[in-house]
């Protein structure tokens, strides 16, 4: 079942969700008040934005938490990652982000809301074509990111352990 989602922009981003069932608990609870630009592991500050939400941009947005890891596994995808601690409106608290390279382009976007604490993520709105009807090739390396609900932070840009 495709996980619905709405976002309106305007003086701030407002991410209302109906998620079935958002489960797990983020992980540590380190405290970072910005985190530099490199921590990203793929640079986003050109990428090309897809799908409906290409307005929200994470490249605009400052690294303030830290993703230790991501990983791909079938239609579904498991983070780790430095307690949010981000406010939370109908229990999402950002949006989930994927980003691959597309000709030497960082490319990607916002493909489904982030329920808090949320650990794991069902891919299908990738798959169900979401992103303008374009995902990474089979078998190439994707990246993971979270945005808060206003836009202002996120994490780190990270590689997931195994491709796409």
């Amino acid at each position: 079942m495709k996980r619905n989602f709405i976002i309106t922009i305007g003086a701030g981003i407002f991410l209302a969700c109906l998620l079935a069932g958002c489960e797990g608990n983020s992980n540590s609870s380190k405290d970072s008040s910005s985190l530099p630009n490199d921590k990203d592991e793929l640079n986003i500050s050109a990428a090309v934005m897809l799908g409906p939400h290409k307005a929200q941009v994470a490249q605009n947005a400052t690294i303030t938490r830290e993703m230790n890891s991501s990983d791909v596994n079938g239609s579904m995808v498991s983070y780790s990652f430095e307690q949010l601690n981000w406010p939370v409106s109908e229990g999402c608290d950002g949006g989930c982000y994927v980003f691959w390279e597309l000709n030497g382009q960082a490319v990607g976007g916002l493909f489904d809301a982030h329920g808090a604490g949320q650990t794991v993520k069902s891919l299908e709105n990738i798959y169900g074509g979401y992103l303008d009807g374009k995902r990474p090739a089979k078998g190439q390396t994707v990246y993971f990111a979270f945005v808060n609900l206003d836009g202002t932070e996120r994490t780190n840009v990270k590689k997931s352990v195994n491709p796409w």
